[in-house]
């Protein structure tokens, strides 16, 4: 495959739309991710909770206390979880991170990371069309390489002078 092809592929103007809404949407993760690990961060600090017995085998027998939200599985202290996602749930919705119509269950921050998984399969999907590249196989090649072949467009594209970028 030679670099003409490949400028082909990827210098088209559904690509540059795809560039722009994967630009928008990484920057709207990031954010709210951001935001969301502070709020958990606080509550964390107020509601103690424990690694169960099953982990702390695991881990020569010590109860570790755990102070990441994304940690919550080290856990069978069901009330405390309860406790947790309930308080994340008020302060999120109170502080105008989490939309009023949002789900209870949902997170922000994973709603937000879905929709940019989505614009990057997007994104792959038309950048690789003439170049036989898909999905399914950059994911079976690792997730090292699919991530490598967004930065490779993205990268690609800020760099082409006919590139609009998105406005923020």
């Amino acid at each position: 495959m030679d670099t003409k092809t490949i400028e082909k592929s990827i210098n088209t103007p559904a690509v540059h739309k795809l560039v722009r809404a994967y630009l928008l949407a990484r920057t709207f993760y990031e954010v709210t991710k951001e935001k969301v690990d502070a709020v958990y961060a606080e509550i964390m600090e107020e509601i103690p909770v424990y690694s169960d017995a099953k982990h702390r085998v695991q881990r020569g027998g010590k109860v570790e206390r755990i102070y990441d939200h994304e940690k919550l599985y080290l856990t069978d202290d069901d009330e405390a979880c309860r406790r947790i996602w309930d308080e994340a749930d008020k302060r999120l919705r109170a502080a105008g991170i989490k939309p009023d119509n949002m789900e209870t269950d949902h997170c922000p921050a994973l709603v937000a990371r879905s929709e940019l998984s989505k614009i990057q399969g997007a994104l792959i999907d038309e950048a690789g069309k003439g170049m036989e590249i898909t999905v399914d196989r950059l994911l079976s090649a690792g997730l090292d390489i699919y991530n490598k072949f967004i930065d490779l467009v993205v990268g690609a594209t800020l760099a082409n002078p006919k590139f609009k970028h998105p406005k923020l």
